[in-house]
């Protein structure tokens, strides 16, 4: 701290900025007089990510007394994922109308209630220039999904909502507008949609004809018959990255889409075709055509043979020639399964994720022997069922790890370990899923474990979890990693019977645990055990909960400190999300 007082005012303000606003406050307020005055008038990035409750109450009424903090707060992201009723807590305190100089905003998980109490405020945000939404109950555009009779939601009419002329960049779920206000033209740059078909599209780009840059998760179908594309008059003539990552429109609409952004230079997409399709064809005539300013196609296309391994082959034969090549530079590898499945992707692999499955049938894939083909993926499934030995394939960025093995897969015959070790650089794996499928000899788990030395986060089905007790050297190194985040799940439910129960063997096993997810809780026991061993609880998630416990929880929630989120309920159990509050050890510190 003493070095920290001897740097300059500026210099200070600027490491300020890397620092979470709770946190800034938590580590300065008290210290003295200049850090007091500084940390109340620098921008303010407020975000309550692994904050604890009391934490956060106490910033906020913090804020909520202080005027000048107010103004000075130009971020905000509130979450009800992980952190129930967050959202709703934060606004109950401190109204966004009265965030004057609010630059960029993030709601996530948003549910009906907040919606409602949020859409007033929205329309005051003036200076608004990044917003992102994302709703609890999902939508695809009109189509509303709404499961156990509970009334859908109404699509929201963004346009409206927001009148920020600063307004720059939008993430939002899905966009529509009604016809009195689509002309009305928003001066954002960059969107980013989770569902939309193609009438979707059109319309965000008569609304946003300023737009560069845009990203949809999936483009789908329209919903009915009457959303098929019309013969609209625009053209996104600003637009340069068009990205994809599921299309699931016929050639026809997407090239009507596309035939709507003359300047396109950059192109990413993930579909499925089939194998009879003119896939290369119907791409460079569209190309050569209608976007002659193109610069980079990345593109992954699944298919699945209809008669042999050749169907595949000619496919990946006409992305071979010179237009593909010699003009653009563009190459693709081409795998194929022992089943007739495959894909053809451009490389490097653009995508963060990848499933590798087994076996690759090596004779007729083409594959690139560059090392650096697949440092894009940070999520890695890979399922065997056969041993595949010196695969052209290495993962040096994989985070996130899913393992499988089908139930022919002799148990004894194939080694994880081995086989991990030299096609993944596993020091840089933190999150493990172990899938019910996954089959191995006892003596392989702690060989497993020993190579991902940073592992912080698994997910494993209960029966590898019962292996897991039966291995003394296993459950003391367990006990050396820091897992902080456990996913316990079963893959069939009876109320009878209760196999992923937390006993006193799990809560030794991970001393460290301040996630957690199962499947069951079926006594009020196995809750009070959790709370009493693990000491750094902050989430805990069920999916199936008794009425009867239900209601004890609710009557000793606040002793528990506990606030409970019922997303549904049925019959007698209720799905049910839980969100542990703990509170500080000395909350009158802060």
């Amino acid at each position: 701290m003493a070095k920290l007082e001897t740097l300059p005012n500026e210099i200070l303000c600027e490491v300020f900025q890397f620092i979470t606003t709770p946190q800034l406050f938590h580590a300065f307020d008290n210290l003295n007089n200049r850090f007091a005055y500084l940390i109340r008038n620098v921008p303010l990035h407020v975000e309550f990510s692994r904050v604890t409750k009391s934490s956060h109450d106490v910033f906020c009424r913090l804020i909520a007394s202080d005027a000048e903090m107010k103004k000075n707060i130009i971020s905000l992201r509130l979450s009800n994922d992980e952190t129930v009723g967050r959202i709703e807590d934060f606004v109950s305190v401190i109204s966004l109308n009265h965030l004057d100089n609010l630059r960029s905003l993030t709601l996530d998980q948003v549910d009906e209630a907040g919606v409602q109490v949020l859409l007033p405020m929205l329309r005051s945000l003036s200076k608004l220039c990044y917003f992102s939404f994302l709703r609890k109950t999902e939508l695809e555009s009109d189509c509303i999904q709404s499961g156990f009779g509970a009334p859908a939601p109404q699509p929201l009419d963004f346009k409206s909502i927001l009148s920020s002329k600063h307004l720059r960049t939008l993430s939002l779920p899905y966009f529509i507008c009604n016809p009195i206000s689509i002309h009305e033209a928003l001066n954002v740059t960059s969107a980013t949609l989770f569902y939309a078909c193609t009438n979707d599209v059109l319309q965000l780009f008569i609304s946003a004809p300023l737009l560069k840059h845009f990203r949809a998760r999936k483009l789908s179908k329209p919903c009915m018959q009457s959303d098929a594309p019309t013969n609209v008059d625009v053209n996104a003539v600003h637009l340069k990255d068009f990205l994809l990552d599921w299309c699931d429109v016929e050639c026809d609409e997407l090239e009507f889409l596309l035939k709507r952004i003359p300047n396109l230079k950059t192109l990413s997409l993930s579909s499925y075709y089939d194998v009879d399709e003119p896939v290369a064809y119907f791409w460079q005539k569209l190309i050569e055509s209608s976007l002659e300013h193109l610069r980079v196609f990345n593109f992954c296309f699944q298919f699945h043979c209809k008669r042999d391994s050749s169907d595949g082959l000619h496919l990946f034969n006409g992305f071979q020639n010179d237009f593909w090549h010699e003009q653009h530079h563009w190459y693709t590898n081409y795998t194929i399964r022992r089943g007739y499945s495959g894909a053809i992707y451009t490389i490097p692999y653009s995508r963060s994720e990848y499933y590798l499955d087994l076996p690759i049938d090596l004779e007729d894939s083409v594959l690139s022997n560059d090392p650096s083909t697949f440092n894009n993926v940070k999520r890695l499934s890979i399922r065997n069922q056969q041993i595949t030995d010196n695969l052209p394939y290495y993962f040096q960025n994989v985070q996130s790890l899913i393992l499988s093995k089908e139930w022919y897969v002799d148990k004894y015959e194939f080694s994880y370990v081995k086989f991990l070790s030299s096609i993944v650089n596993t020091s840089n794996v933190t999150c493990l899923e172990l899938r019910p499928d996954y089959f191995t000899a006892q003596s392989e788990f702690l060989d497993l474990f020993k190579i991902l030395p940073h592992l912080s986060s698994l997910h494993v089905h209960r029966k590898h979890l019962n292996k897991f007790y039966d291995d003394i050297n296993l459950c003391q190194y367990l006990k050396g990693l820091y897992i902080k985040k456990l996913d316990i799940f079963v893959t069939s439910y009876r109320p009878s019977f209760a196999p992923d129960r937390i006993d006193i063997k799990t809560c030794q096993l991970f001393p460290y645990l301040e996630e957690l997810c199962c499947t069951y809780v079926d006594q009020v026991d196995v809750l009070l055990l959790a709370l009493q061993e693990w000491s750094k609880l902050s989430y805990l998630k069920t999916k199936r909960i008794s009425k009867d416990i239900t209601s004890w929880i609710e009557e000793n929630a606040s002793t528990l400190k506990i606030r409970i989120d019922f997303e549904s309920i049925v019959s007698d159990l209720a799905e049910v999300q839980m969100m542990i509050m703990l509170s500080d050890p000395n909350p009158d510190s802060e």
